[in-house]
């Protein structure tokens, strides 16, 4: 993605969380270094994540996560990612529980 100096950048981020929660994080990796974690998601919310230059707002129904990297400059060069943690356990991987008699 190519932008001018100054300008403010979308980078969308699709999920696909079926009926489970989940927490979305995004990330930057620098050339040569390890990636840096810029924000996360609320669980189940669509509230307005804000840190320094970076905004999200987590979509539920859409199902998408998209970072605007506000004002950007030479220095927001790298490569950004989303990733996805699952914090339910699926219905199927519930293990039963007995109480002692």
């Amino acid at each position: 993605m190519n932008a001018e100096t100054g300008q403010n950048i979308t980078i969308d981020c699709k999920y696909s969380a079926g009926h489970i929660s989940a927490l979305i994080f995004w990330y930057i990796q620098y050339p040569g270094k390890s990636p840096t974690y810029i924000l996360k998601s609320l669980e189940d919310t669509e509230q307005v994540m804000e840190k320094n230059k970076y905004s999200a707002r987590n979509n539920l129904i859409r199902q998408i996560f998209p970072l605007t990297v506000l004002d950007v400059s030479v220095s927001d060069s790298g490569v950004y990612f989303c990733a996805l943690l699952s914090t339910t356990v699926p219905q199927n991987n519930i293990l039963p529980c007995h109480k002692p008699v």
